[in-house]
């Protein structure tokens, strides 16, 4: 049987190959799942729980220079001056909670990048609960954006952290 760090590789390699932002995204995300999918001790168990316990543990293992470089990206300063909200919710829930955390310095490293992961998990339930179109270029830049803070995140995990 393969491991989660196997299969997320597996993944990664296949994203790797990919010029298309959706279905790069899309590619890590199976990776991502595949780490964090290890956590599931329960079916009701949340995928934001699981993705902060997962996160929690494989982010104290990479060296502090590692995630301050992922907090100096490009994509980083795009979802701190974004909101994304749930479209599938007409409660108004959005990312602004986790924006606010990404952009507090005095937060950990691994806070900020874990409160990234929550916002690129809402972009990934807008694009696999349908509202997210291909067409639409203010889609076609949060997808982008997204696949390349993941790609970078999982080389982390990947690389340092398992």
């Amino acid at each position: 049987m393969k491991t989660a760090r196997e299969v997320a590789k597996s993944w990664v390699h296949k994203a790797k190959e990919e010029k298309d932002p959706f279905d790069k995204f899309v590619y890590l995300w199976f990776a991502f799942n595949a780490l964090y999918g290890q956590y599931l001790e329960k079916e009701d168990d949340k995928e934001k729980y699981l993705i902060c316990t997962c996160s929690k543990d494989y982010l104290k293992q990479v060296p502090r220079r590692n995630l301050q470089s992922i907090l100096n990206k490009d994509y980083v300063r795009f979802f701190e001056n974004r909101i994304i909200r749930d479209c599938r919710r007409k409660s108004g829930k959005d990312t602004r909670e986790n924006v606010s955390s990404l952009k507090n310095t005095s937060n950990t490293l691994s806070y900020r990048v874990t409160s990234l992961l929550l916002i690129l998990y809402q972009v990934r339930c807008n694009l696999f609960h349908g509202d997210k179109m291909y067409e639409r270029d203010s889609d076609q830049e949060v997808i982008k954006n997204a696949a390349d803070a993941l790609m970078d995140i999982l080389g982390i995990y990947l690389e340092s952290a398992i």
